[in-house]
């Protein structure tokens, strides 16, 4: 696996908000309130990430033009999409 590499960074936290995650880090045993902030941050980028791929689905699905596109895309694909079905065993 790829070692990801770090950098620094400075944030203000309010001072309760430190104390808590020190506490936190320290009950579930992780390595460092670092660590939590990190963890954290990822989880709210994969979040973040989530609600605009719905939002661009949901524009999609009500996209006159798309909508044409894909329905022209399976119908050009039926037959390769029916013989490829074909060959899926059952479950």
């Amino acid at each position: 696996m790829e070692k990801i590499k770090l950098k620094k960074a400075t944030f203000s936290i309010p001072e309760p908000v430190l104390k808590k995650l020190s506490i936190l880090a320290k009950k579930n045993r992780k390595s460092s309130v670092n660590a939590i902030v990190r963890e954290a941050l990822e989880l709210y980028i994969v979040e973040v990430e989530r609600r605009e791929f719905r939002r661009a689905m949901i524009a999609a699905a009500n996209d006159p033009i798309f909508i044409r596109d894909l329905n022209e895309t399976a119908s050009a694909f039926r037959y390769a999409d029916a013989e490829s079905a074909e060959t899926i065993p059952e479950w």
